[in-house]
């Protein structure tokens, strides 16, 4: 009997628009085969900057396309941002690539979250590594919602396997931005903002 033929691996274009912003393809799922290309649009020289996964792109000149160098990001979400090359000042982002099924990690060392903030695209994932263990309260516009699923009060150290769950955004939060804040102790505050695929 005949193997099973491997799908076809798609190649997406993510296009810098002019002023060095991504408005198609910003927030992505792809497949674990899949790859992505960056076309700059921007009007100057650009710097893609990832979360993870992929090396920088530095001096991407206007009118010329590159993929991404690094790997493998099997099963995993990363963001990046669009830096203009010459000036440094950020011009875009944060944006998401999903690869896979996979979260976004979010890492928590003495209160300070990294990165801070992240987009995940509609339905994405993110995880929670930390070095203490934290309460945790999500708010949109200072009132309580619930955004994930699951949405734990808690976050703990890291262990092996990692103790806090892949949290997935609820549909109620597709477009939309929410915060959260962590805490060791009463007076003692950190949190960070995520957006779902606006």
């Amino acid at each position: 009997m005949a193997a099973e033929p491997v799908p076809f691996a798609a190649l997406y274009t993510i296009t810098i628009q002019p002023g060095g912003i991504v408005t198609t393809n910003s927030n992505l799922k792809i497949t674990n085969s899949d790859a992505i290309t960056f076309h700059n649009g921007a009007g100057f020289a650009v710097n893609i900057v990832f979360t993870s996964v992929f090396g920088p792109i530095n001096g991407l000149a206007n009118g010329l396309t590159q993929s991404p160098n690094g790997g493998p990001g099997l099963n995993t979400t990363i963001n990046y941002r669009i830096y203009n090359a010459s000036t440094g000042a950020m011009t875009g982002g944060p944006y998401a690539v999903q690869i896979g099924t996979g979260p976004l990690i979010v890492t928590v060392n003495n209160l300070n979250t990294s990165p801070d903030p992240i987009q995940v695209p509609p339905g994405g994932q993110i995880q929670f590594v930390c070095d203490a263990k934290y309460n945790i309260a999500w708010t949109q516009n200072q009132l309580p919602v619930t955004a994930w699923n699951p949405q734990p009060l808690k976050l703990y150290p890291n262990a092996n396997p990692n103790p806090n769950p892949v949290q997935t955004a609820l549909p109620a939060f597709y477009g939309e931005s929410v915060s959260y804040t962590i805490s060791a102790a009463p007076e003692t505050r950190g949190g960070g903002t995520v957006g779902i695929g606006s």
